[in-house]
């Protein structure tokens, strides 16, 4: 079973575009909302038969970097009570360069970099672009302040994720 939520409803159309044009042979359900509701959507959408162990939630490509409210979001994972990876980036300078230089790539301009307590947060104002690698020491105590026990595993020459252990 297959749920999948954004807070773009063109996101969500194009999804259910593409799951109709395919032969999808599972099940699925897509909702336009914020990751913060995670929890209620386990909780009050689950098809009958699926059980929060079978839940995984997958946080693709650093997707928990670029929400604004991530300890709400991290707080409803908590509640939601299911198994998670998140995907995220490195925070060293090799790791640094490569996410600039990406940035570069996608067209933004004016891209600063601003290292803090929490991460490394890169900002192109003009184009609205704002997004954080946490710092794993940062992301496994929030984890923790939530109730949840996470290990990092890193990725590639630059990738960090996170999984319930």
């Amino acid at each position: 079973h297959y749920i999948g939520i954004d807070v773009v409803q063109r996101y969500i159309d194009a999804a259910r575009k593409k799951i109709d044009a395919t032969e999808f042979s599972g099940t699925g359900q897509l909702f336009c909302s914020g990751a913060e509701t995670l929890h209620e959507i386990v909780d009050n959408h689950l098809p009958e038969g699926v059980e929060k162990s079978d839940v995984i939630v997958l946080y693709p490509f650093n997707c928990i970097g670029n929400m604004l409210q991530v300890e709400e979001v991290i707080g409803s994972l908590s509640k939601a009570g299911v198994g998670f990876l998140i995907s995220s980036y490195q925070t060293d300078l090799n790791a640094n360069r490569i996410r600039f230089d990406y940035y570069l790539r996608c067209g933004y301009n004016e891209i600063t970099c601003r290292i803090d307590e929490k991460g490394v947060l890169f900002k192109a104002p003009e184009e609205g672009m704002q997004t954080y690698a946490y710092h794993q020491e940062w992301m496994l105590e929030t984890l923790k302040k939530h109730g949840i026990t996470a290990k990092a595993v890193p990725f590639g020459p630059f990738g960090l994720g996170y999984v319930n252990a």
